[in-house]
């Protein structure tokens, strides 16, 4: 009886092992394939820089601190070091990230900056005004914070 216990569990922990590799195998896939799409992307994006990106938002009366904080640590949290990000690029298309993945993030960042996270209401009020997530929410959220 105990030999079986001891088999059905193994078997048991060897499956459930299994589906962990195989999950974490198609994630590292897509993020690879993920980088090798958005390489792939138009020219456009490869002639731009972090600096046009920060011009961008400077012309549009956002400090140019916000948008280099917001650039680098969106590249940090996409793992896209080499990956040239542009003003007007959907989260949710591009990188694959949905609006409720980045809420986390957010408090991360404001820790960042030894700021207090910003209430469930002031986050629902940006998004209300951008309809989703995207560089201009970012603006909004962060600017005042510097």
């Amino acid at each position: 009886m105990a030999d079986r216990i001891l088999l059905a569990s193994s078997v048991l922990i060897i499956c459930l092992l299994s589906v962990v590799a195989i999950f974490f195998y198609f994630l590292l896939k897509g993020h690879r394939e993920w980088k090798q799409n958005i390489k792939k992307t138009p020219v456009d994006r490869q002639l731009r820089t972090k600096q046009y990106f920060v011009d961008y938002f400077s012309k549009k009366g956002y400090s140019a601190r916000t948008s280099e904080f917001i650039y680098d640590k969106t590249q940090i949290y996409l793992r896209a070091k080499g990956i040239i990000l542009l003003p007007h690029d959907d989260f949710i298309v591009l990188y694959e990230r949905q609006q409720d993945e980045w809420f986390y993030i957010f408090k991360k960042w404001f820790d960042a900056i030894g700021k207090n996270h910003p209430n469930e209401k002031t986050l629902n009020e940006l998004l209300l005004k951008h309809k989703k997530i995207n560089f201009e929410y970012l603006h909004d959220l962060f600017d005042k914070q510097f």
